[in-house]
This record gives structure tokens, sequence and C-alpha cells, in this order.
């Protein structure tokens, strides 16, 4: 997965995530902050919005590096109309952190 992404095949990264999910592989922190660097990557906001429900639900989403990959997408992508919506569920994340 941390390949595809280092040569910029962000989509089959984010397809990685989903072969893991279906063949049962667990998940650590790095396996999220890679996906959602791809994701960015993509430029595709849906993707992103997908991969952090599915860090939430597996607990990944009080993760310190994971929330500050999060803050990264956020502080990077802030011209955009729907950041606004992806701060709010990091913020809310965050405060439950603290």
């Amino acid at each position: 997965m941390t390949e595809y992404a280092n040569v910029g095949e962000y989509l089959a990264a984010v397809k990685c995530l989903l072969d893991m999910s279906r063949s049962n592989v667990r998940y650590d922190n790095v396996t999220f902050v890679v996906a959602l660097c791809s994701a960015m990557g993509t430029t595709d906001l849906k993707i992103g919005q997908q991969i952090h429900c599915q860090l939430l639900k597996t607990g990944f989403g009080f993760d310190i590096s994971v929330v500050n990959c999060l803050m990264n997408i956020v502080a990077v992508d802030i011209v955009s109309s729907d950041a606004g919506y992806l701060l709010q569920a990091m913020l809310v994340t965050y405060c439950r952190l603290v």
C-alpha cells in the first residue's frame, strides 16, 4: 500500500485498504495515514470521507498520528468548500482525545 502511494498510484493504495478489509487483515495507524494521504492524492473528497468513517469504526480515530494526518489534510485543502465538514469531524475527534 505504501509503495503504491510512493509512486503516485493513489487509487491502487486506497484499493489495498479495501482489499485488506475484505480479507480481514488487521489495520494499524500507519495503514490509515497512508490511506488518508492517498485519498488526498486522488483529490476525491468522498474517498477521504469513507476512509475517515472506516478509521472511526475501527477505533483509530483517536490515534494521534491519524488525527495529525487529518489536520494536515484540512490545512492543505482549506480552500475547498467541503473542508469545513472534514474539519468539524476532526475537531470532534480531537476533542475526544483531550
